[in-house]
């Protein structure tokens, strides 16, 4: 098995005798399974130790044991690391289930940014913890809309896994316990009660004011992995064989008086990517405080903000009351350009306040100076690092998902350049379509006027500048309209649903909305960002999973047919293929065509 490449392979050789066994037959064994690589396996099997990896007692030694005994293990297993069955099995104080699937994570899931929380029908979803806060990592949401709408919906369709949803992780679903990475090295975090997927097993005592802290204690522990390991050696583990691990209650309780002094511990995070960050930039981890301030200048709130009810730290309580001294410096309308336009202040003034107000005494040029160079920019400055490196380094902190948008007409010092909030750009009801209008006539319009005067006066550049602005503002025009390829495309609404012209709707994500600006480059611009000052990883392509047949009828969803290129607008063919493609265009008149038929459909 060493030539194989991209596959987890655990390779079991039994010898196996037709002998009946005695009381005291004894089998051996050796166990290499902590080996990473077919060469760390060869090393153990010969009982020579392998540098940097961990191993165990029973690893790459011959281990005699009583065939006897292997019936007083958990479901008969055999293993060779001689199980602790002292204590009694944790199913007896504690249950666990598993979480969510979807079946469709692009069109259920988002990043918590990405969409109106904690309205709009989405709740916190947790997924596995690879981050190194230990209340991490729940930076997502799932689109549960109270498990009655569009994903019951949908799964009932597809056939996923509705007991699951609905009779088994919601047991967990508002109870303190334990998020258990259910691969890998099964690192386990406090659980506050959110919808998880899964990837992710939640253990809880069965009575509400049970041991939870005890159960923290043991969980968190190299003995609860070794318990669980010495049970099952595969890649992923069930549920149930978590529940099967030996628990000694009163033992874990006392240790848990000396790790968890003050009890369950309460979630608090200075990590704006997650769910309970507090929103304050003068406590955010210090690469991210200048991050946090733009966002907040913009006008996006976290969600301790907006949900007095959430569990926290008191610490992150206080963090959040002062939070409410910064709304004053929100901007109204989500949209701050960097040069001074419409007679407000430069952004990097704006900023610098809010930023002022945020550290009191401590903020002083020096402590701007400290904060740019914990980003790893090598600006100066407030103004030329917003020109050059936020939204690159925004991108990438917030998961190529970006909630501030930064848009530029392709001059680095001396061109148009606003930041806008996403949310303000994909606002209902019309207000989505009034911020882009407002951005492409107002503040952009007042720009093409100075420059045009500027022309008219001979000011050197100006010429330039004007070509610029007059550049973007043709595309901004033309997203505006919505004609193809800088058209919104939601491959799970129908054809009567799909937006004719810039009317998004925010939960359908960054991903597919971001689609109509990156869709056509500037001059001078970014190669594939569109008018986005830097390109966020975003692919649009064909996701995974197929959809059902059921609930993709070819007259509303052609483009789950089989389609061919050369076919203007991808009218489909007579054969269902459920491919999820997200990068089809089509036109306005097709659109406007389909929703007239559908009309007269009805008549």
């Amino acid at each position: 098995f060493g030539t194989i490449s991209g596959h987890v392979v655990n390779v079991a050789l039994p010898v196996i005798s037709g002998l009946n066994p005695r009381e005291t037959t004894n089998m051996a064994g050796v166990d290499a399974t902590s080996g990473t690589t077919p060469a760390d396996k060869a090393t153990l099997l010969r009982g020579e130790s392998v540098s940097g990896l961990y191993k165990g007692e029973a690893d790459g030694v011959v281990q005699i044991v009583l065939q006897s005994e292997q019936i007083k293990n958990p479901d008969a297993r055999i293993s060779f690391r001689g199980l602790d069955n002292s204590g009694t099995p944790l199913m007896e104080s504690s249950e666990c289930y598993q979480g969510v699937v979807t079946g469709d994570i692009e069109r259920f899931t988002k990043k918590l940014w990405e969409v109106l929380f904690p309205v709009g029908g989405w709740v916190p979803f947790r997924r596995s913890n690879n981050t190194a806060d230990i209340y991490g990592d729940v930076s997502e949401v799932l689109y549960w809309e109270a498990g009655n709408g569009q994903l019951h919906d949908y799964a009932r369709e597809a056939r996923v896994r509705l007991h699951d949803m609905h009779e088994s992780g919601n047991r967990a679903w508002g109870r303190y316990g334990v998020a258990v990475n259910r691969i890998g090295k099964l690192k386990a975090v406090p659980y506050y009660g959110e919808h998880f997927d899964n990837n992710v097993a939640v253990v809880f005592p069965k009575k509400s004011d049970g041991p939870a802290t005890a159960l923290l204690a043991f969980a968190i522990s190299a003995e609860f992995v070794r318990s669980v390991r010495a049970l099952d050696q595969t890649l992923k583990v069930t549920n149930r064989t978590l529940l099967k691990v030996p628990f000694d209650q009163d033992r874990w309780a006392e240790i848990a008086k000396c790790t968890f002094s003050s009890g369950f511990p309460k979630p608090f995070s200075n990590d704006p990517t997650q769910f309970v960050f507090h929103g304050h930039p003068a406590k955010a981890e210090p690469a991210t405080v200048l991050q946090v301030a733009v966002a907040r200048l913009l006008g996006y709130r976290w969600p301790p903000e907006l949900d007095p009810e959430m569990r926290l730290a008191d610490e992150a309580r206080k963090w959040v009351a002062r939070c409410d001294d910064l709304l004053k410096f929100a901007d109204e309308d989500g949209i701050v350009c960097i040069p001074s336009i419409r007679g407000e202040s430069p952004a990097a003034e704006r900023a610098r306040a809010l930023l002022a107000a945020s550290f009191g005494e401590d903020w002083t040029p020096e402590k701007e100076r400290e904060l740019i160079a914990e980003t790893g920019s090598k600006a100066t400055d407030l103004d030329t690092w917003l020109r050059n490196d936020f939204f690159e380094q925004h991108c990438k902190l917030f998961h190529h998902r970006p909630f501030v948008w930064h848009i530029w007409d392709g001059r680095k010092r001396d061109g148009f350049h606003a930041l806008v909030n996403y949310h303000k750009l994909a606002e209902g009801d019309d207000g989505g379509r009034r911020t882009l209008e407002n951005l492409t006539y107002s503040y952009l319009g007042d720009w093409i006027t100075r420059q045009k005067d500027g022309v008219r006066r001979g000011v050197a550049g100006a010429e330039d500048r004007l070509a610029a602005a007059l550049e973007l503002q043709q595309r901004l025009v033309a997203i505006l309209e919505g004609e193809l390829p800088l058209d919104l495309f939601i491959r799970w609404k129908p054809l009567t649903e799909q937006a004719i012209g810039w009317d998004p709707d925010i939960n359908d994500g960054v991903r597919l909305n971001a689609r109509p600006f990156m869709a056509s480059d500037l001059p001078n611009g970014k190669k594939g960002a569109g008018v986005f000052r830097w390109k966020p990883n975003i692919k649009w392509g064909k996701d995974r999973g197929k959809e059902p047949i059921s609930l993709r009828p070819k007259d509303k969803f052609p483009w789950f047919w089989k389609w061919d290129e050369q076919i203007a607008d991808f009218l489909g063919s007579d054969e269902f293929d459920g491919n999820r493609w997200n990068d089809l265009h089509y036109t306005n008149v097709a659109k406007q065509a389909a929703r007239e038929a559908a009309k007269e459909g009805g008549r």
